[in-house]
């Protein structure tokens, strides 16, 4: 037995020894790696950022802006009364009774009653006999603060003497009735026979009436803005700007009036393109081209008013305005016949706000609209090695899902910094373009692969590269699309490098 074991090994090694022993060589094959790139989302409600942009109620997106304007406070109302009398007689011992007119040649407003801010009346007493004790003029609708009736001491003659009015009342708040002369009664005490004539009165206002409060009638007290109107500045995402034209919006001008008068509102709004250098006027009217008018306060209660604006509206936000403010603007405080008798204090003003907004349901030119922040990729030490040195062959596949009621070609601009203009190709590396069908035309992924040459692979052997994407969405035709912003309106972007690696010895 041993024998035979013997014999069988010898033959084994015989047999070896006649074949050789040959360098073991390792096998080689072909991988398919896929490198991603990017997975990512757009979607529509994204663009809403709350301010320039918001979601409606039917879920349209909105482009809006928002502006204020304010007026400064009414001050005081000036009454142009002229009062300048004749020497006027003082008898003894006997009242004179005279009217002056209160009447404003220059506004033609009406008192019914005020509380003065400022006015002097001045007097002056002549040839007074020296039998007189005492001289007192009162002044029937004139009172002073505590309400007691204004009265007019003589104390010295042959010099005018003023009397300030600030503070005093003329007329009674509740009353609606107009006052068209100051009354007074002339009253004197003297020794000399009743009746007989003890000295001259001149009598008159200097300068103007002016009321802290008023209540009357006015005309055409122009009330103009302080200056403080909001310049409203839109920014708008991805430069569409240039892309879309507008087909319908909306002006909305919310009024708080502290004015106890009805007031008409003028004025224009402003709208530039600052980069196309258009402009736009659009003036401040109602359908009937008239001007909107406000519902006066009700005590310290102000008056609300709001005004839809909608008529040409569309024109002003055709020209896609960076810019919009309101132009020489003023209000009319005025009487009118459903309301001839208003009040007004120094304090009133009118406070407003104004929203312009447009949904987004335009008309879409073939132009583009480009993504604003590059999308980073981050390539791994051992892909960009395989990349470098075992790569036999490479493609650069897209998937691409539009769930927009709109076709695109997109571009994908492909650099080594993130500093990308899609004007310069010395911002990036190469650039690729693509065909995108709308939602309705399918809805589902549309996959789309494209081949790289040596140098355009090279750049993925980098730690960091950027993808930049532009949009040049297909035109409508001049027909209106509408773009809502849930959560299935998007465009979803896939990418991946499909490489084959050479795996083996290196050659």
């Amino acid at each position: 037995m041993k024998q035979t074991v013997s014999v069988i090994c010898g033959i084994i090694l015989l047999f070896l020894g006649a074949c050789g022993i040959k360098e073991w060589t390792m096998p080689t094959w072909d991988v398919t790696v896929r490198i991603p790139l990017i997975n990512e989302k757009y979607f529509i409600l994204d663009l809403a950022d709350g301010e320039n942009l918001i979601i409606a109620e039917d879920n349209v997106l909105v482009m809006q802006g928002s502006g204020s304007l304010s007026t400064p406070n009414f001050g005081s109302l000036s009454l142009g009364a002229d009062i300048n009398s004749d020497p006027i007689p003082i008898t003894a011992n006997h009242a004179v009774t005279l009217d002056f007119p209160l009447v404003d040649p220059v506004n033609n407003y009406e008192l019914v009653y005020g509380v003065l801010d400022s006015g002097v009346f001045e007097t002056l007493f002549t040839d007074i006999d020296p039998s007189v004790q005492s001289i007192r003029i009162i002044f029937q609708q004139i009172s002073r603060p505590d309400t007691t009736p204004l009265e007019i001491i003589y104390e010295a003659p042959g010099v005018w003497t003023a009397t300030d009015l600030t503070g005093c009342l003329i007329g009674a708040p509740n009353s609606n009735q107009i006052i068209d002369e100051i009354n007074i009664s002339i009253n004197s005490v003297s020794s000399a026979p009743d009746g007989t004539v003890i000295g001259q009165l001149r009598l008159r206002n200097q300068g103007e009436f002016r009321f802290s409060e008023f209540k009357g009638v006015l005309h055409g007290y122009r009330l103009d803005l302080d200056g403080s109107a909001t310049t409203l500045t839109i920014s708008y995402p991805m430069g569409i700007e240039q892309a879309v034209t507008l087909t319908e919006a909306r002006l909305a001008v919310m009024l708080d009036n502290y004015v106890g008068f009805e007031c008409t509102f003028h004025g224009e709004f402003f709208a530039q393109n600052s980069v196309t250098g258009e402009t736009f006027s659009l003036p401040i009217l109602d359908i009937d081209n008239q001007p909107f008018s406000t519902v006066p306060a009700n005590g310290d209660t102000p008056g609300v008013s709001q005004f839809i604006m909608e008529e040409n509206v569309t024109d002003l936000l055709q020209i896609m305005p960076d810019i919009i403010e309101i132009r020489n603007a003023y209000f009319i405080v005025t009487s009118t016949p459903s309301m001839p008798i208003g009040t007004v204090r120094m304090t009133d003003y009118i406070h407003g706000d104004y929203t312009i907004s447009s949904p987004f349901r335009f008309i879409l030119h073939n132009s583009p609209i480009e993504v604003a922040d590059p999308v980073k990729v981050e390539i791994s030490e051992q892909n960009r090695d395989r990349i470098r040195k075992n790569v036999r062959s490479v493609s650069f596949e897209l998937g691409i899902t539009n769930r927009l009621p709109i076709g695109a070609q997109a571009k994908v601009y492909i650099g080594l910094t993130p500093e990308i203009n899609v004007n310069d190709p010395e911002t990036y590396s190469f650039m690729r373009s693509m065909a995108i069908s709308s939602a309705n035309a399918n809805p589902s992924q549309q996959n789309i692969n494209i081949g790289l040459n040596n140098a355009e692979l090279m750049v993925f052997t980098n730690p960091e590269v950027y993808l930049k994407w532009v949009f040049h969405f297909e035109s409508s035709g001049g027909l209106p699309v509408t773009i809502t912003a849930t959560t299935d309106d998007y465009i979803q972007l896939k990418s991946m490098l499909i490489a084959e690696i050479y795996v083996g010895k290196q050659q």
